[in-house]
């Protein structure tokens, strides 16, 4: 197991306080990501920075996203 996946589920099984289910949705969501996300890292050189992931639960993400973007636009005085 990489030393990405690790870490992040390290830090789930610390945050995550909701059922057994979540978890291993989280789990498996995060397996299957981490090769992607360690190639784009190769890709692009990065190989050598520092890194932070954060990962966001949403219940609907097309929803949330929409949300969020309003709240941001809103924030900024409703400038797209």
């Amino acid at each position: 197991m990489s030393i990405v996946l690790c870490k992040l589920v390290k830090v789930y099984t610390k945050l995550l306080t909701q059922s057994h289910d979540v978890f291993e949705q989280v789990r498996n969501d995060i397996q299957n990501n981490v090769s992607f996300i360690e190639s784009k890292i190769t890709q692009y050189g990065l190989d050598g920075y520092s890194m932070y992931v954060y990962l966001l639960p949403f219940a609907d993400a097309d929803e949330d996203k929409k949300d969020i973007m309003d709240k941001l636009l809103q924030s900024e005085g409703g400038q797209a």
